[in-house]
């Protein structure tokens, strides 16, 4: 993970089971776009508290 990427990781309070993909500053439209990726194993539900993977395998 470059600096920049960092210091937005820490800023933003990101766990380690995302990183930030890129750091897209647009000064005249007064904007940040950071698109985030996950790399965990599992996710855990803000509802019920359990794991899952944080893609759908079903058919």
């Amino acid at each position: 993970m470059n600096p920049l990427s960092r210091h937005y990781h820490q800023l933003v309070g990101l766990n380690q089971d995302w990183v930030i993909a890129d750091v897209q500053l647009d000064v005249r439209n007064k904007t940040l776009t950071l698109p985030l990726e996950f790399v965990g194993d599992h996710v855990v539900c803000p509802e019920c508290g359990g794991t899952c993977s944080m893609k759908d395998h079903a058919e």
